[in-house]
């Protein structure tokens, strides 16, 4: 798919529902990556966040006890010793406008929206890597 040697990333992958989760991980599998944590909650995402240091954390935004943007909110924040500049991707339903400004006002750093397009996902991935955002506090 492209130059990127994909298998020196860490993922964590929080999604509440494991048909996501399964879909997430075999999609990121054939892009190339190996180090893939699963989490399904944004509370478990943070342990593995603060077990593996990730790259790269995969969230949904509907979860309980803690959703993707309260997780999002806490990576930022730098608390418990967690990364704040970590690259966040979104897994969202909600597209429209209003959640989109709510997600990057959170500090997500990109959006796919769901029913998930693993084109568009990899090409979400990609635009991360070669675009890294400094997040703006």
């Amino acid at each position: 798919m492209s130059g990127y040697d994909l298998s020196r990333l860490r993922v964590v992958v929080a999604d509440d529902q494991q048909p996501i989760r399964i879909l997430l991980r075999a999609g990121l599998e054939a892009f190339g990556f190996t180090d893939i944590y699963e989490a399904d909650n944004g509370e478990m995402a943070l342990d593995l966040c603060l077990k593996h240091s990730p790259d790269i954390v995969f969230t949904d935004w509907m979860m309980e006890p803690m959703d993707g943007l309260t997780f999002t909110r806490i990576i930022r924040s730098g608390r418990r010793g967690l990364n704040p500049d970590m690259a966040i991707l979104l897994v969202t339903g909600r597209t429209d406008r209003e959640h989109i400004l709510e997600a990057r006002d959170a500090g997500v750093t990109e959006i796919v929206a769901k029913p998930i397009s693993l084109d568009h996902l990899y090409r979400r991935i990609i635009t991360m890597i070669e675009n890294p955002r400094p997040m703006i506090r």
